[in-house]
């Protein structure tokens, strides 16, 4: 005896259909959101959508800049609590030691255009205390202002290196004894290299002119630092 069932066929093929019509419009669906876009046409006016907003990055904390420029048209608050430097100088045979603490340090970005972003450096408050030959002085106030443009050349949006030029210009904003009263400049020149096992290395090279305190003139000053980093986890929200 045997038993024709027709209507089986037909709910396996509702039950399928579904998962099958996923799998042919899946390579689809995700071509359409990893489609490229020419981000060249976003600028402040004209701000990134959404959907392409490259990863948040940031300058701080360190000396080792970042090559990664904010989307044009969006904003980037970057801040830490507290910093602190020590510094030790000697000048004549006299020696000064001078210790700094930044309170709330921040940096304002903008984004200008893809590969553009401008940035305001502040420090609201700082504390210096210097000792000289048993003496200590202590100032408080407001610090200097620093103004960057940043520039990157490659690798803003994909690949395993980027590099970014930082021009900046610094005024003479702090309280008296805090900052040394002199406008001063120079270029940062950040790298950054994609390495294997989630490492990443980033190197910068710097080139400053600072205002001599004890002669006249801008020295240059000429600096590198370097960073190896590995992401240990990652969490989305």
């Amino acid at each position: 005896m045997s038993f024709t069932q027709p209507g089986i066929g037909k709910v396996l093929f509702g039950m399928l259909a579904p998962a099958l019509l996923g799998m042919a419009a899946g390579p689809e669906s995700a071509g359409a959101v990893r489609r490229e876009v020419d981000k060249s046409t976003f600028n402040l006016f004209n701000p990134t959508p959404k959907e392409h907003l490259r990863a948040l990055d940031t300058d701080y904390p360190g000396s080792t800049e970042s090559p990664y420029t904010v989307d044009a048209g969006h904003f980037q608050l970057e801040l830490r609590w507290i910093g602190y430097s020590s510094d030790r100088e000697s000048f004549d045979g006299v020696t000064k030691r001078i210790e700094e603490w930044a309170i709330v340090p921040m940096n304002l970005k903008i984004g200008l255009l893809n590969q553009m972003d401008a940035q305001l450096l502040l420090e609201p408050y700082t504390v210096r205390h210097e000792r000289e030959d048993g003496s200590r002085v202590t100032r408080r106030g407001f610090d200097d202002t620093m103004v960057r443009v940043k520039y990157n050349f490659w690798g803003n949006d994909g690949g395993r290196t980027a590099f970014a030029a930082i021009p900046y210009v610094k005024f003479p904003t702090s309280q008296e004894g805090i900052g040394n009263r002199g406008v001063e400049g120079g270029l940062v020149l950040p790298l950054a290299i994609e390495l294997p096992r989630a490492f990443y290395l980033g190197l910068t090279t710097r080139f400053d002119a600072v205002r001599d305190e004890h002669q006249s003139g801008y020295p240059a000053q000429f600096i590198n630092s370097i960073e190896c980093i590995e992401s240990l986890f990652t969490t989305q929200i």
